[in-house]
């Protein structure tokens, strides 16, 4: 972009408290905070404490941001809060140094690879699941994301390495997860006062990367030779042909444990959540259930014919899905008619968009047949469980196999029933959780 543009400022949303901006409203209500700013324009700024930040509601300008100028624009805030808990791999990097880890990761997450690791999958659900008996009680986030967790580290590890590290992340990404929100929210002085809380992160993030270093350590020593992720990255090069450095190979098993524990345990339980409120998908999920199971999965092309139960998981990811995430400008640009200088950080939320009636037609009802074929395609830019562009999520088809092999092992053994008065709240972070809550077994 030229400099000689014209300085055009986006509106100023309404409400910003002195020095702390928008963060109040942020972070007593983020979901409805972010679906109320397309009430205000398609580009707006808001504060976050000092920061001034341009939120986008519409999807032109969301994918113009993410594929078509890409280029104009690095991580944002939101990265750079959680580059002090995963460190700089694929994750948090942008530019360059994110082509180059891609291409050292993205491999690792190539179909047939994905298959390699569907043993492991199942052996997560029959773990978890091996336990359950008619008529019990089940927490079904805690089965969701112990499932997830199980699945990703099962498949990152070398056998017998997978334990400790499990219990590093069951005891100490929440505590990440929520200390996320306020750093992103509130000034910087903040995140380096020794409160309690940035105390407790500071803890959780040495006790994650301790675990993993210790995983590592152990299998520099006695090598498996196995396809499981750390294997594959101590044995990955670089462009140069140089191999990882013990703290480049940390960050990339954290950043996977990171990305892929929570956000696929809280998918599970939405799915679930939803499949008891929904009769008629629930039968269809049941029958495709059914004649999976009876063939064995053993490969994820089965999967793939499952059609009804991958309309009804895309369903669950549009209603369920991230609440934020930033970029930055790189340099002076043009989004919207707004002139932003480089530096400026731009937010957009996925749940809002996925909730927006200009871009679906009662959003708020859950309904699988609009992913059928035929029916009208989604705007670019207004669909982002996965995010999209150069930093679209590469463990996508990872997670999606994960999910389903769950949902059809257990939907051909079991039902999930709703326990009288449940009430299920919408928990945002950076992903949206359900409130913890408790189905009914019934033996099928």
């Amino acid at each position: 972009m030229g400099t000689d543009l014209p300085e055009v400022s986006a509106p100023c949303v309404p409400g910003a408290w002195p020095v702390l901006g928008h963060a109040p409203a942020l972070l007593r209500d983020p979901l409805r905070f972010f679906g109320s700013l397309a009430d205000h324009g398609e580009i707006m700024r808001v504060r976050l404490g000092p920061v001034p930040v341009h939120a986008l509601t519409h999807p032109a300008l969301v994918h113009q941001v993410l594929v078509t100028e890409a280029h104009l624009y690095e991580r944002g805030r939101l990265f750079d809060k959680l580059s002090g808990i995963v460190g700089h791999g694929l994750l948090t990097s942008s530019g360059p140094p994110h082509r180059a880890q891609r291409r050292i990761v993205q491999p690792l997450f190539q179909r047939e690879q994905v298959a390699r690791h569907l043993g492991a999958m199942r052996a997560a659900v029959t773990e978890v699941t091996s336990s359950w008996r008619p008529g019990q009680c089940v927490a079904v986030e805690s089965a969701g994301n112990d499932i997830a967790l199980l699945a990703v580290t099962n498949s990152l590890l070398p056998t017998g390495t997978g334990g400790q590290v499990a219990q590093a992340v069951k005891e100490n990404l929440p505590v990440l997860m929520r200390a996320l929100i306020l750093q992103i929210a509130l000034p910087e002085w903040w995140t380096r006062l020794p409160v309690p809380g940035n105390r407790r992160a500071g803890r959780a993030v040495a006790n994650l990367r301790g675990a993993i270093a210790e995983a590592l350590t152990r299998h520099r020593t006695a090598p498996s030779g196995g396809g499981d992720f750390l294997s594959s990255l101590t044995s990955a090069r670089d462009t140069l042909g140089k191999p990882l450095d013990d703290e480049a190979v940390i960050d990339q098993a954290l950043a996977l444990l990171v990305a892929g524990v929570e956000t696929t345990g809280s998918t599970l339980a939405w799915a679930f959540h939803e499949l008891a409120r929904h009769p008629h998908a629930e039968r269809q999920v049941h029958d495709e259930a059914d004649t999976a199971a009876a063939q064995g999965i053993t490969d994820p092309k089965q999967l793939r014919r499952l059609s009804y139960t991958t309309w009804f998981l895309q369903e669950t990811l549009r209603l369920h899905t991230l609440s934020f995430f930033m970029r930055r400008t790189l340099e002076p640009c043009e989004l919207g008619g707004a002139r932003l200088a480089a530096g400026a950080e731009v937010v957009l939320s996925p749940h809002a968009l996925h909730h927006d009636p200009r871009w679906y037609t009662d959003p708020d009802t859950f309904d699988p047949d609009r992913w059928k074929p035929g029916t009208p395609a989604v705007l670019k830019g207004a669909y982002l469980p996965f995010g999209s562009g150069a930093h679209r999520c590469v463990g996508e088809h990872f997670a999606f196999t994960e999910i389903l092999t769950a949902l059809t092992m257990i939907c051909s053994r079991w039902r999930l029933r709703h326990l009288p008065g449940t009430r299920v709240r919408e928990i945002p972070r950076i992903e949206v959780h359900p409130s913890t809550f408790h189905m009914l077994l019934e033996e099928r």
